[in-house]
């Protein structure tokens, strides 16, 4: 089980993630009252976001509270609550490098004061530093040499990062079949409600490859499934839908699971994910799948915020934190070393 004190120096130190930019994705599970809700604490949360707000005006010189920020939401569920967590929220930002973390959040003392009331908000956090690829919230897959590219680049970091990495134990439970049941409950309406159902929502996967012996590299057989099912999605799913943010390395830096890759998926509704298995080919895609992962952290959100900017179905909160956002900015994606070290 990774924790902060452990990952954040290797964060520091390793060639892969030193003085490199990388997003800090962050998971929050919120206290509950009473009654099961969450009242209290997003509220709670909410405060944090203004508080971090005028905390980001004063490091980076700006009144743009979301300059760094590149995904923002608080109506969100996981799909797995029970082996990989219960996730209320979500915000993915952009760092320019983990010194920069360690510098201005998490030994800076004015962060600690702006970060009282997400403390008093949460019950438990779960922290992924992201390699940046690309994000997009335009209405349109990735385009072909864009992904080839993002591909390439997680092909090479994997290599480079796979010695790190530690077989599984023989025992370790596969968990990438969510219950459809708990699922769509979520989306009903009621008191227990999370998400809208006619409403666009991102999928964001977090994903642990299979390292065996009898199933050496699982990223692989995953991959096979990716560009088969992303074919599916094109022609099969109503737009917008498809590769949000290219598949990209990540480590955990907190949390219950050592994830290897992230990648975000946008759907038009609940029912293009849940009818997908059904559409032409994706049974036989979904045996690649089976095969190459060993577990998947799949977070469904509704944006309040995607990329830095208000766009689309993705609309800031109309709250002064939606003031002046500034315009979208894709994540440059590094340079790949040849064969060389060039």
């Amino acid at each position: 089980m990774p924790t902060f004190p452990e990952t954040l120096p290797k964060l520091l130190q390793d060639p892969l993630w030193a003085d490199q930019p990388f997003w800090l994705l962050n998971f929050f599970e919120f206290k509950r009252g009473a009654e099961g809700n969450t009242d209290e604490a997003r509220a709670s949360f909410q405060r944090y976001l203004s508080s971090a707000r005028r905390f980001s005006a004063q490091v980076r010189g700006s009144d743009v509270w979301f300059e760094g920020a590149r995904l923002v939401s608080t109506r969100c569920l996981s799909a797995f609550p029970e082996s990989h967590g219960v996730w209320d929220a979500v915000v993915l930002y952009e760092y320019d490098s983990p010194k920069s973390l360690l510098d201005l959040v998490v030994s800076n003392p004015d962060y600690q004061i702006a970060a009282q009331d997400r403390v008093a908000a949460e019950v438990k956090t779960t922290q992924v530093a992201v390699k940046p690829t690309l994000l997009t919230t335009e209405h349109g897959s990735i385009d072909a040499s864009t992904s080839a590219q993002a591909e390439a680049y997680a092909d090479w970091f994997w290599q480079q990062s796979l010695p790190g990495k530690d077989a599984q134990e023989s025992d370790e439970p596969q968990t990438i079949f969510p219950d459809p049941e708990t699922l769509t409950a979520q989306f009903a309406p009621g008191p227990k409600q999370r998400l809208d159902p006619e409403s666009p929502l991102l999928a964001l996967n977090l994903l642990r490859f299979k390292r065996s012996t009898e199933v050496p590299d699982g990223r692989a057989l995953y991959y096979e499934y990716a560009r088969r099912i992303q074919a599916i999605i094109e022609e099969h799913i109503p737009q917008p839908s498809g590769l949000r943010c290219c598949f990209s390395p990540c480590m955990t830096l907190n949390g219950d699971t050592d994830w290897d890759e992230f990648a975000i998926m946008e759907y038009p509704a609940l029912s293009g994910l849940v009818g997908l298995g059904g559409s032409p080919g994706a049974k036989e895609a979904m045996k690649f799948r089976k095969q190459g992962l060993q577990a998947q952290g799949l977070v469904l959100a509704e944006p309040q915020l995607c990329n830095g900017f208000a766009e689309g179905p993705f609309r800031a909160g109309s709250d002064e934190d939606s003031v002046a956002l500034p315009a979208p900015v894709a994540a440059p994606l590094p340079v790949v070393p040849s064969a060389q070290g060039g």
